[in-house]
């Protein structure tokens, strides 16, 4: 009888064909979680700018509506952006992902001293800083023109009087 004799594989030998299988793979899975990962940042991206979309449609309200005070566009100040804007504008999130400043800049006015009306071209200036922990990533800024038609007060259109 012949008796045969078995080969039994080392526990080292193992152990280097699992790490040079692990070699091999790495390369090919590497792009995969980089592509994820910018798909993410994409994403916020794209979150970050229907926000800001929507904070510009909402001033264009408030402006309409005579809600934003004339001496806050002429002082150019920055102002936080309230949470009620936030809620309104986001309202299935359980906390604003922004805090955020807007400012009005005025490019320039034209007024016409007869009628009492001027034109201004006025530029919106939104900072949305992200809120996440541990994010120092700088503001996202976002800038829009914005064309207003305004009455200035106080002035009345002159009457002529008639010679008699």
């Amino acid at each position: 009888m012949r008796v045969f004799r078995k080969s039994h594989m080392i526990l080292l030998e193992v152990l280097i064909a699992l790490a040079l299988l692990a070699l091999c793979v790495l390369p090919l899975v590497a792009p995969h979680f980089t592509i994820v990962k910018s798909h993410i940042q994409f994403n916020h991206l794209l979150e970050v700018d229907r926000i800001a979309n929507q904070l510009y449609v909402d001033f264009l309200e408030r402006l309409h509506k005579h809600e934003i005070a004339w001496s806050v566009i002429q002082n150019e100040q920055y102002i936080p952006i309230e949470d009620s804007v936030w809620w309104r504008l986001i309202p299935d999130k359980k906390e604003p992902l922004f805090a955020g400043t807007y400012q009005f800049q005025e490019i320039k006015h034209k007024e016409n001293k007869e009628t009492g009306w001027g034109v201004y071209l006025l530029r919106l200036n939104l900072a949305l800083n992200p809120l996440q922990a541990g994010n120092n990533a700088p503001p996202n800024l976002f800038t829009y023109t914005i064309t207003v038609l305004r009455h200035v007060a106080g002035t009345e259109p002159e009457k002529k009087e008639s010679k008699e």
